[in-house]
């Protein structure tokens, strides 16, 4: 069980009352493959966490490493209907509405481009 997805995987499975929040940035920055762990632990994951890095950095959706689009095409396969949460970069202070207006149409984009 060296492989991080197995490890998490057992611990999910001995507990029914436990359950995983998929942190897309944290995956990207560890390295690990969205696809694997994806397939791996979906039966478990109830929670989306959307947030794009650059190495330790958290970065406006689309600048980072995140694969956006293999992720949602990978959870719009398995019929993913758990909830998604987003946490993104701040942009210009006084201009939060409109920042977070830019952000949550970048990740609908991305989402219906990827299921196309």
């Amino acid at each position: 069980m060296d492989c991080h997805y197995e490890v998490a995987y057992e611990l999910l499975k001995s507990y029914p009352n436990l359950f995983f929040t998929y942190d897309t940035g944290n995956i990207t920055t560890a390295g690990y493959d969205h696809e694997k762990y994806i397939s791996r632990l979906f039966p478990f994951i109830i929670n989306v966490h959307l947030k794009d890095r650059k190495g330790e950095q958290t970065v406006l959706p689309g600048e980072g490493e995140t694969p956006f689009g293999v992720i949602f095409k990978n959870l719009k396969r398995r019929k993913y209907k758990g909830l998604y949460t987003i946490q993104t970069a701040r942009g210009v202070t006084g201009r939060e509405f409109t920042t977070i207006k830019q952000h949550i149409d970048f990740f609908k984009e991305t989402y219906h481009e990827a299921i196309i």
